[in-house]
Formats: C-alpha cells, sequence, structure tokens
C-alpha cells in the first residue's frame, strides 16, 4: 500500500508539470510588475469603434475586453484596433490589459480602466468626446488653497453644418486623477487642494472623459508672497515703491508671507516712530521703534525685523487686513500727499476690491501675481 501511495505522488506531480500530450504546461499570472497600456481610448465614425492606446516597452502583447469579454488577443508592435462588430448608436464597455512571456510564466497586468465608447455615424445624436473646453493646461495655487475646475466635454469641430443640429456628447462625466495627491489632490468633482503645507512644486492632474479622450494640466502650489518675476516695473512711478519691489523685494516677501501665515484678528498700522527708553545709569533717551495702531504683540524676531524694514524705507508704512497688506510710501506736496501703495492680497476673491474701496485708490498696476501698485491723492493734509 505503501508503495502505490508513492507511485501516485509521483504520478500526481507529473501530471502538474506536464500536459496531456507530455509538453510543459506554462503557468499564467496576474501581476502589478506589468502595467496596462496607457492613453487607451476609443472613437466611432462611420458605424465603426477604433480604440488605441500607447505601447507598452515590456509587452509581449495585449488582450482586449468588450463588456467584461476577451474579444481579441493583439501583438505587441499592435496600438489601435477596429471593432466593425458593433450596432449603431449602441454603447460598448472595454477593456485592455498587457501580457508578457517569461521563460517559465505568462505575466498579465491588471485591466485598465473603463471606457464607454458609442458606435456612432452621421446621423448618430449623441457623440463620442473629442475635446475639453473651459480649461487651462496651467494654474497656480497657493497652500491650503482650493480650486474647481469646470471643464466641458465636447464633440469633435469636424462636424459642422447639417449633421449638428441636435447632437450632444454621450456622457460630460469626467473622471479625475493627480499624479501627485500628496501635494495637490482633486476630488470626483474637479475640486483641487493643495494639501502640502508650506511646500511648493507642480503636480499634473489629469481629466478623462467616457471615452478615455483626456486632458492633462499643471497645478503649481507656490508662495504668492514671493516676489520672484516682477512685471511692468517701468509703470511704477515712484522711487520708493521700486526700491520695495527691487533691492528691498527679498524683505518685502519676508514680511508678506509672515503676516498671509499669522493673520491678526484686527486691521493693524505700522509705522516707524520713536519711544523712550531709560539708560543703565538712569537717564531718559530715545529709540526707534514700531507705532502699532492699534496696539499688538508681534513676535520680536519679526518685529526687529520690521523695524530695521522700516528704518531702511523712510515713509513707509504697512497695514494688515484680512484681505491684504498694503506697504505705502508718502511724498508729502502743498496740496496734500501722493499716496502710493505696494499690496499683497490674500486668497480672497474680493481683496484686491476692498483694498481699492479702503485706500479709495483710482489707479492699480499688477506687478505680480497677486502684487498690485496703486496710487491715490489724499488733499488738504499738508501744514
Amino acid at each position: 500500500m505503501k508503495r502505490i501511495t508513492i507511485m501516485m505522488t509521483m504520478a500526481l506531480m507529473v501530471c502538474l508539470c506536464l500536459g496531456i500530450n507530455g509538453t510543459e504546461v506554462k503557468a499564467e499570472s496576474m501581476t502589478q510588475q506589468v502595467s496596462a497600456p496607457k492613453g487607451f481610448q476609443g472613437t466611432s465614425t462611420n458605424g465603426k469603434i477604433k480604440l488605441k492606446w500607447k505601447k507598452n516597452g515590456d509587452a509581449s502583447g495585449y488582450i482586449l475586453y468588450r463588456n467584461g469579454k476577451k474579444i481579441k488577443k493583439l501583438k505587441s508592435t499592435t496600438t489601435s484596433y477596429v471593432d466593425k462588430k458593433v450596432k449603431i448608436n449602441k454603447k460598448y464597455k472595454y477593456q485592455i490589459l498587457t501580457y508578457k512571456k517569461t521563460e517559465i510564466q505568462t505575466e498579465k497586468s491588471a485591466k485598465s480602466y473603463k471606457i464607454t465608447v458609442v458606435a456612432t455615424d452621421k446621423k448618430s445624436k449623441k457623440l463620442n468626446a473629442a475635446r475639453f473646453v473651459n480649461i487651462k493646461s496651467n494654474y497656480k495655487i497657493g497652500w491650503g488653497e482650493t480650486l474647481k475646475l469646470k471643464p466641458v466635454a465636447k464633440y469633435s469641430k469636424k462636424i459642422k453644418g447639417k449633421y449638428k443640429k441636435g447632437k450632444k456628447v454621450y456622457s460630460k462625466k469626467i473622471k479625475w486623477k493627480s499624479s501627485n495627491p500628496q501635494l495637490v489632490k482633486v476630488n470626483k468633482n474637479g475640486k483641487i487642494t493643495a494639501t502640502s503645507e508650506r511646500v511648493i512644486g507642480t503636480a499634473k492632474i489629469t481629466a478623462r472623459s467616457h471615452n478615455g479622450i483626456r486632458k492633462t494640466l499643471n497645478v503649481s502650489v507656490v508662495n504668492f508672497a514671493r516676489l520672484d518675476k516682477i512685471q511692468n516695473l517701468e509703470k511704477v512711478k515712484d522711487e520708493g515703491i521700486k526700491k520695495l519691489l527691487t533691492t528691498q523685494k527679498d524683505a518685502t516677501s519676508i514680511i508678506a508671507d509672515f503676516f498671509q501665515n499669522n493673520i491678526p484678528n484686527q486691521e493693524l498700522e505700522l509705522t516707524l516712530g520713536m519711544k523712550q527708553v531709560k539708560t543703565e545709569d538712569g537717564a531718559i533717551t530715545h529709540a526707534w521703534s514700531i507705532i502699532i495702531n492699534p496696539e499688538e504683540e508681534i513676535e520680536s524676531n519679526m518685529y526687529n525685523y520690521i523695524l530695521k524694514y522700516l528704518s531702511d524705507n523712510y515713509r513707509t508704512s504697512i497695514k494688515i487686513t484680512k484681505d491684504y497688506i498694503r506697504f505705502q510710501k508718502r511724498q508729502l506736496y502743498t496740496w496734500g500727499y501722493e499716496l502710493n501703495d505696494l499690496v499683497y492680497v490674500f486668497n480672497n476673491k474680493s481683496a484686491l476690491d476692498n483694498y481699492q474701496y479702503d485706500n479709495a485708490v483710482y489707479d492699480i498696476v499688477k506687478v505680480a501675481d497677486r502684487w498690485y501698485y496703486g496710487t491715490t491723492n489724499a488733499y488738504g493734509l499738508a501744514y
């Protein structure tokens, strides 16, 4: 009995290794080391559906699925396929995977995302998406900010004249994906959020239509307080403001950055003044200080930094509100003052309007992203 058991065990092992005709049976495995082809999409003309994808360098070939069933096995050099066995105005769902043959097995990738393609002809009313409108290729947002994108999927521009009447895209639903969710995430409704804290960089956000048409955009997380690229400097008339934008731009940026992350509970006005100081021998002297109106504590290192900044930029005052920070230079004339402002507006659509209204500013010039030069006059203040 023991001998029979051993022989049966050996026979079973041979059967696992050999096919019925004595050839080796190759195993198949699902693995994530082989990836599905990228750029999988479908279009339709003249009652046929054309599928295409990008070549996968690791592939031995591809397998196509329609409505969950395998329909075609293709060579690695093939990057398109025309499905002719379709009915006009009927929708079909497709997926594709990559397979790779090795000496011991055939590895398969996971299936790609599903695309839905409608078989159409000239008379079809519901068409496949061919492009996106109402969307740009590049966006900038600040730390912790959000941006709502509202792209619209449209059919091809080639459809014109009498064939255009009454037509619409089969589905306006859009799938979203971020290349770096730790930096920028996007939800199913196209709402983009800068998720990192005080980290700058760029992520690629992809919008994908029902049939796989894609639009990739770059979303850069930036610190707008940083005065990197100055524009329209020739339109800045006041030399003091020009100084804040050139030789003093790093210091100006540091102060703006501090207050955008430490917005006070009330509006503050900071100006350069003098205060009484007792010397070691008990005498009274005077020293430069910041007059803060209304009084409020500012972190000591930043207090000293702003004190030096105001000393280096005579007749400059700083105003901080919940919407903006304003650096102002006053020029005295016999009729009053000319006020020249450099203002940095925070993430608020009404911030710039509020600045102009609060300060009666009649003219503004953009000098950088969210930075503006403004001018106004105050009459009857000279004496």
